[in-house]
């Protein structure tokens, strides 16, 4: 076994716990949804939160040719994908959130979680930020653009968010992250990063 190989499998762990939580939310919400008040915004979160969580699966595979992974190493990958399955927690409510027959406000639930997970979000950046600064020292696939200009415009989005919690600037940075992470990813062949 690789030292990637034993890294990717707690890795995968994580992030398939994320994807687990998310999708039996949704699931939930499916079955309640007599009970459901939509919101397109949390809806758009809710898809920024699955793509941040498989994207961060598909890009780790970059990573299969570094020849060492130290402690520090170990601790910031598991810290970013920690981060993004916290972020799975905050987007959807949970089956013990609400009384039976309540009514399940999204646009209401995204403003009372909105400031956690855009909290998370920034702190997964800032994570992925040193992650990026380590790694193009030992990889050459990773483009100088994911190391400065994805963090640096991620981030103005991420303040922007959570300094103006209007329903269009949060439809404008969805609308950014969606067309930023699609657009650069849906032809990304896996074992590079598909970042701007």
């Amino acid at each position: 076994m690789s030292p990637y190989d034993f890294v990717i499998v707690a890795y995968s762990i994580v992030l398939g716990l994320g994807l687990t939580t998310l999708i039996g939310n949704l699931a939930w919400l499916v079955r309640e949804r007599a009970q459901v008040r939509f919101s397109a915004i949390h809806a758009g979160w809710v898809a920024v939160t699955f793509l941040w969580l498989n994207s961060a699966w598909w890009d780790v595979y970059a990573f299969r040719s570094r020849p060492v992974w130290t402690w520090l190493d170990f601790l910031l990958l598991m810290g970013a994908g920690t981060l993004i399955v916290f972020q799975a927690f905050l987007v959807t409510p949970a089956p013990g959130d609400v009384e039976e027959h309540e009514p399940i406000d999204l646009s209401r639930f995204w403003v009372d979680q909105c400031g956690a997970f855009l909290g998370a979000a920034a702190c997964y950046w800032g994570v992925q930020v040193v992650t990026n600064f380590r790694e193009l020292g030992t990889n050459s696939e990773i483009p100088w653009t994911a190391v400065v200009a994805q963090p640096v415009v991620l981030a103005a989005l991420l303040g922007l968010a959570v300094k103006r919690r209007t329903p269009l600037v949060h439809a404008l940075v969805i609308a950014v992250f969606l067309i930023l992470n699609l657009g650069v990813r849906l032809f990304t062949p896996v074992g590079t990063l598909g970042r701007l």
